[in-house]
């Protein structure tokens, strides 16, 4: 199975543009919100802490005991971040829902050609 770094690497940048650069992008004031790691809470805590972001974690749709964390600059793009999450999963096929994908990806701040080529790669599983 490819590591995420080589899948990454193979598209130009376009698929997973905001890899680990999360909370620089957060700081910068140019990306809405993210879903992150435990490991990248831990960088985001002084900043969550001091009220420069709102957090939530929620259970995976499928798997309860996994939280999903999210972090946003506001409230209103943290909602709009968790409740495209959840959509992903009302579709019986979550992978190839493109336009849960889409929703997904405007909330989390990713470029149109971002998200069309994570679509396009998504296309080519099917």
């Amino acid at each position: 199975m490819k590591r995420l770094r080589h899948i990454l690497q193979e598209s130009d940048g376009l698929i997973g543009p905001h890899e680990g650069k999360e909370l620089e992008l957060m700081l910068g004031g140019t990306k809405p919100a993210a879903m992150i790691s435990d490991d990248e809470l831990k960088k985001f805590q002084p900043h969550i802490k001091s009220g420069k972001f709102v957090y939530r974690a929620i259970p995976h749709p499928k798997s309860p005991k996994i939280m999903m964390h999210f972090v946003a600059q506001n409230e209103e793009n943290l909602d709009k971040a968790i409740t495209s999450f959840k959509g992903l999963w009302d579709h019986p096929n979550p992978a190839f829902n493109y336009e849960g994908h889409e929703r997904f990806g405007k909330a989390l701040g990713y470029s149109e050609e971002a998200i069309a080529a994570y679509i396009k790669q998504q296309k080519g599983k099917e």
